[in-house]
């Protein structure tokens, strides 16, 4: 319920084409008027996010609400611009619409499709572990969005369970842009490359309609690297573990494949329940990285658990993770390899003549 409203039913007679027309429309810029605000659905680093409904529709959204005095003080403005200009760029089956954003002269609201089933880490806490078949699919979706990103010189940065959202028919979302980067890769290499994006997020009244190209902006070198070493310790990657403490790249650069590692690691934790290398928080924080730089995830499992669920994997589903895993960044497959990999086909092989698979646009 959302103020007495029925939210189930709204949800059957509204579309999102209403809150997409209405913001591409200048002269009709959604105001925090527009919106009936329902419960707290929880809180980020800068503010809340709150179920909503907008009036004249009755579409059920999410706002995410986030104070522009606290972005200030903690010196996050142009990330939060870049986590807006990339995210608006985006559209994909797999990843969470951005539909809109506004501002007041205190706050900041974006406009984000509700997915009603929650996010995946709360799915995985209730059941524990995953089947491989189920994990399968979840991956070969998180891929296909991912591929979407990194055509267009989009890296995520932060994918893990409670960034992966599922919407009432238990369709995956990929969410949460706060820590990606838009960058140039070719032949290995991670430059900055300029994009359109936002600069006006303090006026007293702006808006967006996701197509941002008429303000420009673009990633600091410093603040893709910053990026780059954020995120969850347990998902990082080698290349980001050897960059934490002596600004070595090792293990090649920061890029899309970093992005890659992360895909092994969540089909890992999904299917086996824990995390491949040990978790920081049961243990020191650099023992884990030091696992995660010179351990193959293979040999530590069957050492600390004993082959627990070993036996109930398949050998592609091993190989799957033996690619991710590869520590230089340079030798791992990209997304489109992935997908193309023998255990994504073997559970997912009726994807790959769907209509809307086939049809969606790489760029």
């Amino acid at each position: 319920m959302l103020n007495g409203y029925d939210c189930s039913c709204t949800r059957q007679t509204a579309s999102a084409t209403d809150i997409a027309s209405k913001s591409s429309s200048h002269s009709l810029w959604f105001t925090l008027d527009d919106f009936d605000i329902g419960g707290v659905l929880g809180d980020g680093a800068h503010g809340r996010i709150f179920l909503a409904r907008e009036r004249r529709t009755g579409f059920i959204c999410v706002l995410k609400c986030i104070s522009k005095a606290q972005l200030v003080g903690t010196g996050q403005e142009s990330m939060f611009k870049r986590e807006i200009e990339l995210h608006s760029h985006l559209r994909h089956p797999n990843i969470s619409c951005l539909y809109t954003w506004f501002t007041t002269k205190t706050m900041i609201f974006m406009v984000i499709e509700y997915c009603h089933n929650g996010d995946l880490y709360s799915y995985l806490m209730r059941k524990k572990r995953i089947p491989e078949k189920e994990v399968c699919e979840i991956m070969f979706q998180v891929i296909w969005a991912l591929r979407t990103c990194h055509d267009k010189h989009i890296v995520h940065l932060d994918i893990k369970p409670e960034n992966i959202l599922l919407d009432q028919n238990n369709v995956v979302k990929l969410a949460d842009f706060g820590l990606s980067a838009h960058i140039n890769f070719s032949k290995n290499n991670s430059t900055t490359k300029p994009v359109n994006g936002v600069n006006n997020i303090n006026g007293n009244s702006n808006t967006g309609n996701g197509n941002t190209n008429n303000i420009n902006g673009k990633v600091n070198v410093d603040d893709e690297n910053l990026n780059f070493l954020r995120g969850t310790y347990d998902y990082w990657s080698p290349e980001q573990c050897t960059y934490k403490y002596n600004s070595e790249k090792k293990f090649g650069e920061f890029g899309p494949k970093t992005d890659i590692w992360t895909i092994g690691v969540l089909a890992f934790e999904l299917f086996f329940g824990l995390s491949p290398f040990g978790s920081t928080t049961e243990e020191r924080l650099d023992v884990v990285l030091e696992r995660i730089q010179t351990l193959e995830w293979f040999e530590f499992w069957q050492k600390k658990y004993k082959n627990l669920y070993l036996n109930e994997m398949s050998n592609e589903f091993r190989d799957f993770l033996d690619k991710c895993f590869i520590k230089q960044s340079h030798l791992r497959p990209d997304a489109s390899q992935l997908l193309q990999h023998p255990w994504i086909k073997m559970y997912n092989i009726h994807r790959f003549t769907d209509s809307v698979f086939l049809n969606q646009p790489r760029t």
